[in-house]
């Protein structure tokens, strides 16, 4: 299972199923824009933290299976920035601007520590797997780990250079992760805080890191990249998000077998953390849910009424492909020209360099050396981006291809029955998860 904030909107966060990724349900967060939201270690609790800037923050909890909203906790007069929820589920921690670490009881919803040591927003919290300890980073580099009971301090590190973006524990609490937009991650060993190893994962910034039950790490950056990692930092695999700055990456539920991530323009993919190759997307900003159910259930008449002719979606897909076939036989032709016209001026300055290298020379051969080297230059440039130009339409017309034939497989009347039945009842049954963490919010 997999979630997000916002989607597109502010005031709710949306539950995907991470095998499918199937909208599962749609839960309201009217304290303001969900800025930080994950799951408990069970699973079972859904966290986010947000709220409206330099107005009011809080942290809210939801029961996962029903979409009861559990609680509402803290009032601060800002969003929160970060939250975490520890394992037994009995405390929640949480920072912002205030640059204070709080620590709440879940059961009485009080403070129990307000711990003040940071010089800067925190911007990451994270309690430990086996609950004894929380680790808190921010803006200025500093990296922390507090006893989780008493609030008292077990270490303070210098960190990192830049902001701290994300903390994660391995599953065996000696080690904790940190990520920082000086580029960085950094392993601290949680007895001593001594640095255990660090590394370059990122050029321009690390935004996010997160170990796998396994050991393994995945990170994410200002590069655009998602880059999977061995326990001792081997790079394994990278794979791209198509130029967009990434935020946050983690684990699926899956035993590490895939890896989900979001980056600024409000993407969502997953991937096989094995192969590298993308699985899946996750719709971030969908219709209501009343809406979409009706759309089903358009769906479903006109496929009952349509008998065996090719669906809409068939025609509009063949067609086009061919318009892509198109756009990459004129691309070609272009490529060509690019090709000619920079080895037409290649030639034109090797021509004029024997002309220098002769006696008594043409009084403007540099001028014309200069004028020649510009125009191979320009003609390099128009050839680079003609092939570019040739190879993004030639993945793009094999993605149309798969999918063609993949449509053609299954554009038969049964099988589009069962999926637009299979559709609609899942929809229905998110409506239900709504409805009920509307309800529970209602009553409170």
């Amino acid at each position: 299972m997999g979630a997000a904030g916002g989607g597109g909107r502010t005031e709710q966060g949306l539950l995907y199923n991470s095998t499918n990724q199937a909208l599962l349900g749609v839960l309201p967060f009217n304290e303001g824009q969900p800025l930080d939201v994950r799951f408990s270690r069970s699973g079972k609790v859904l966290v986010a933290a947000g709220g409206h800037g330099a107005k009011a923050g809080s942290v809210v909890l939801w029961n996962v299976e029903t979409g009861e909203r559990i609680a509402s906790i803290g009032k601060e007069y800002d969003a929160v920035l970060t939250t975490d929820l520890s394992p037994d589920q009995a405390r929640v921690a949480m920072g912002g601007t205030d640059r204070l670490v709080k620590i709440y009881s879940t059961k009485s919803g009080e403070v129990e520590h307000k711990i003040k040591k940071h010089t800067d927003w925190v911007t990451a919290v994270a309690f430990s797997p086996n609950g004894e300890m929380l680790a808190s980073g921010d803006r200025n580099g500093g990296v922390s780990v507090w006893d989780a009971e008493s609030g008292q301090e077990l270490f303070t590190t210098v960190g990192h250079k830049s902001a701290v973006t994300a903390l994660s524990w391995r599953s065996d609490s000696k080690l904790v992760a940190s990520s920082s937009e000086d580029g960085n991650v950094t392993l601290w060993e949680s007895s001593e805080g001594k640095q255990a190893k660090t590394w370059a994962a990122h050029k321009g910034g690390v935004m996010s890191v997160a170990y796998s039950r396994d050991g393994r790490f995945v990170t994410c950056g200002r590069d655009g990249a998602l880059i999977t990692w061995s326990a001792d930092g081997t790079k394994q695999k990278t794979m791209t998000f198509g130029g967009e700055m990434a935020l946050r990456c983690t684990w699926a539920d899956d035993g590490g077998a895939s890896v989900v991530a979001g980056d600024f323009a409000g993407n969502v993919w997953m991937w096989d953390a094995k192969s590298g190759k993308q699985i899946g997307s996750l719709d971030l900003n969908p219709k209501p849910l009343a809406e979409r159910i009706a759309a089903a259930k358009e769906r479903l008449a006109e496929i009952e009424a349509r008998g065996d002719k090719p669906s809409p979606a068939v025609i509009a897909i063949t067609r086009d492909m061919a318009e892509v076939e198109a756009a990459l036989k004129k691309a070609r032709v272009d490529a060509d020209k690019a090709q000619a016209e920079f080895a037409s001026g290649a030639e034109a300055v090797v021509r004029l360099k024997d002309v220098a290298a002769k006696p008594a020379p043409p009084a403007d051969i540099e001028a014309q050396l200069t004028a020649a080297r510009a125009a191979r230059e320009k003609a390099r440039t128009w050839r680079v981006e003609a092939t570019n130009g040739v190879e993004l339409l030639v993945a793009k017309i094999a993605t149309v291809r798969a999918r063609v034939e993949e449509m053609k497989a299954v554009n038969n009347r049964e099988a589009e029955l069962a999926k637009a039945k299979a559709e609609l009842e899942k929809l229905l049954q998110a409506q239900q998860v709504s409805k009920s963490g509307v309800r529970q919010q209602t009553k409170r």
